[in-house]
């Protein structure tokens, strides 16, 4: 029971994630972005780069951050027990240590990145709990190991045909925070 409540509770934090990447990346990297400034979008706190290409977005109830951007480099805070998919572009991070997730866009299709992750995830040391395809253009992998649960969700964008690989996971203590407060 508690392992469908951790693959619950991660579906819905990336699909949440998903759903903020895709609406604030076209909203926030216009000609407007007031680059080198904080502005309050929707009651999260967006904090622009000097020159404009990256934006981190805080939470102010949870403090959690999310940095996106075009090609971001992976911050040393990012768990390295994590692997990573090199095919492609990373366009949104949470480096914090109890919710990591990133983001890909690849031109690879979503089998190929699957067919990746089954491989490298249990060489690192992950066992993989599930997977499903739901359609060509949505997969999902779950997996875990003693700290995290997590899932890598494989999601086709129809406009720029580029798959958006989401890697996200937390650790036992904030899933059981989550499932406290339902």
């Amino acid at each position: 029971m508690q392992n469908k409540i951790w693959i619950f509770t991660v579906t819905i934090l990336i699909l949440l994630a998903a759903g903020v990447y895709i609406a604030y990346n076209k909203y926030l990297f216009n000609q407007n972005s007031p680059a080198g400034k904080t502005v309050q979008i929707d009651g999260y706190n967006v904090e622009y780069s000097s020159d404009g290409q990256t934006a981190t977005i805080t939470d102010p109830k949870t403090g959690i951050k999310l940095m996106t951007g075009k090609d971001l480099k992976i911050p040393a805070t990012f768990p390295t027990e994590f692997p990573i998919y090199q095919n492609g572009k990373v366009t949104l991070i949470s480096p914090d240590p109890s919710f990591p997730m990133l983001s890909i866009e690849s031109a690879d299709a979503i089998p190929q990145a699957m067919g990746w992750f089954k491989e490298a995830l249990p060489k690192q040391g992950w066992t993989i709990s599930g997977e499903e395809q739901a359609t060509p253009e949505l997969g999902q992998i779950y997996f875990g190991n003693d700290q995290y649960s997590g899932a890598v969700t494989f999601a086709k964008d129809k406009q720029s045909g580029l798959t958006m690989i989401t890697l996200s996971a937390m650790t036992a203590e904030e899933a059981q925070k989550i499932g406290q407060a339902q």
